[in-house]
C-alpha cells in the first residue's frame, strides 16, 4: 500500500459517493450555484458530512465564489460576523452588529456586480447558538431583486432538525430553499465502501480482507464510513502484527474486541482481575530484585513485558513501573495482549508471542 487507507480525518481523496452522499453533494453545488440562500444538510456522526464540504471546496472556482467555513459552531452572531469580515479581508467601519450588517452588505453588492458568490459554510451546526441563528436571517435579507447575495450552508447532526423546530427559529426554517439528509451506508455500499479506499492506496492485486472478515466489518459498522475505517485500520494493525494476510475473520474479532476495551487474559484461559494482574507481575518481575542485580526472566517462557499504547504500536523501549525501572528490547507484535495498569502516561501489557523468551534483564529499584 502506498498510504493508510483508512485514516478517520476526512480526506477528499478518498471520497466514495453513495446515492445520498451525491444528493448532498449536487445539494451544495445547486443551492450555491443557484443563489439559493439557506442549504441545510443533515446526517448522523460519522456518515461524512465534512468529507463532503472538504470536496466540494475542493472542486469550487475560487475566483467568482468566495467561501467562508465555520467548523467551531458555537460562536455568537457578533464573532460570527467578524469572522466572516477577517476571511473576506474587510476591516469594520461600526463596531455594532446593525454597522457590520450593512457593511457586509455593500461588500457582497460589489462582489454580486463584478459575477462573483459568497458561501457561509457553517459545519456541526447542531452546536450554532439559537440567537446566533435567529440573527442569522438578518444574513439571508441580504439579496438583489433577484438572488441572494450570501448563500448559507447549514451542515448538522439530526438534533439540528430538533432545534430548527423552535418556535422562535420559525422565520429561519421557512427561508431554508434546498435541504437533503446523508444516509448510513447499505450493506452494498459498506463493502464497496472498503474496496473503494483500498483500491485507493493498493500497488497490486493484494486481498487484504477475506470475505468472512469484510462481513464482520460491515456488520459492526452499522453502515457508518467512520466505523468502517476504525476497525478496517485495527483490523490491519492486527494482521500485520500476525504476519497474517489477508485479514481474517478471527482478526477481525480480536480489533472490535479491542475497539471496544475489552481485553482478555488469553494466556491463562479465564478472567482475572487487574489487581490480580498487577500482583502476578509484581511477584514474578519485581519480587526477588535487588538494586542493580540481574534478574532471569527464562523462566517466563512464552511472556514478555513491552510498553505501548492504546493503539498497540510500541513507543518506548523503557519504561518505569511499580518503583523499578527497566528496559526492553523490540518486542514481536503480538498476537493478544492484556492491560496490566497505568504509569504516569505509559501502558503496560502483558505480551504473549510466538516463541519462548529466554534473556535476562537488568532492573534498577528506585522512587518514581
Amino acid at each position: 500500500m502506498s498510504h493508510v487507507p483508512f485514516h478517520i480525518t476526512p480526506n477528499p481523496k478518498f471520497l466514495f459517493l453513495s446515492p445520498s452522499h451525491k444528493e448532498a453533494l449536487a445539494t451544495i453545488v445547486y443551492g450555491i450555484k443557484e443563489k439559493k440562500g439557506f442549504i441545510v444538510i443533515m446526517g448522523e456522526v460519522g456518515v461524512g458530512k465534512t468529507t463532503i464540504i472538504r470536496s466540494y471546496l475542493d472542486r469550487i472556482d475560487r475566483k467568482h465564489l468566495k467561501t467562508i467555513c465555520i467548523f467551531n459552531a458555537n460562536v455568537s452572531f457578533e464573532d460570527l460576523l467578524r469572522t466572516i469580515f477577517q476571511e473576506m479581508s474587510i476591516r469594520p467601519e461600526a463596531e455594532d452588529i446593525f454597522g457590520m450588517v450593512n457593511q457586509l452588505q455593500q461588500v457582497l453588492i460589489e462582489e454580486y456586480r463584478h459575477g462573483n458568490n459568497v458561501a457561509l459554510i457553517i459545519d456541526e451546526a447542531q452546536n450554532i447558538p439559537v440567537e446566533t441563528l435567529e440573527n442569522l436571517r438578518m444574513l439571508s435579507n441580504l439579496e438583489s431583486s433577484t438572488d441572494k447575495l450570501i448563500q448559507i450552508v447549514l451542515i448538522g447532526q439530526p438534533e439540528f432538525e430538533e432545534t430548527l423546530n423552535l418556535s422562535k427559529l420559525k422565520q429561519l426554517k421557512q427561508r431554508i430553499a434546498v435541504r437533503t439528509s446523508i444516509l448510513a451506508l447499505t450493506r452494498k455500499d459498506s463493502n464497496a465502501y472498503i474496496q473503494h479506499r483500498l483500491d485507493k492506496v493498493a500497488t497490486d492485486d493484494t486481498v487484504f480482507f477475506t470475505k468472512g472478515a469484510t462481513g464482520l466489518i460491515v456488520k459492526n459498522a452499522d453502515g457508518i464510513p467512520r466505523k468502517l475505517n476504525i476497525i478496517c485500520d485495527n483490523a490491519l494493525l492486527t494482521g500485520y502484527g500476525y504476519k497474517q494476510k489477508p485479514v481474517t475473520s478471527k482478526i477481525v474479532k480480536e480489533a472490535i474486541s479491542d475497539l471496544g476495551e475489552t481485553r482478555r487474559f488469553s494466556f491463562l484461559r479465564w478472567n482475572v482481575t487487574y489487581a490480580t494482574v498487577f500482583f502476578l507481575i509484581v511477584v514474578i518481575v519485581f519480587g526477588f530484585s535487588y538494586v542493580h542485580s540481574e534478574v532471569d526472566l527464562s523462566n517466563l517462557h512464552n511472556l514478555n513485558l513491552c510498553a505501548s499504547d492504546r493503539t498497540n504500536r510500541i513507543k518506548e523501549n523503557t519504561v518505569s513501573f511499580s518503583g523499578a525501572e527497566y528496559t526492553i528490547p523490540a518486542a514481536t507484535i503480538v498476537h493478544e495482549m492484556t492491560d496490566l495498569g497505568l504509569t504516569k502516561n505509559v501502558q503496560i501489557k502483558l505480551v504473549k508471542t510466538e516463541k519462548d523468551f529466554d534473556y535476562k534483564k537488568k532492573i534498577r529499584s528506585g522512587p518514581e
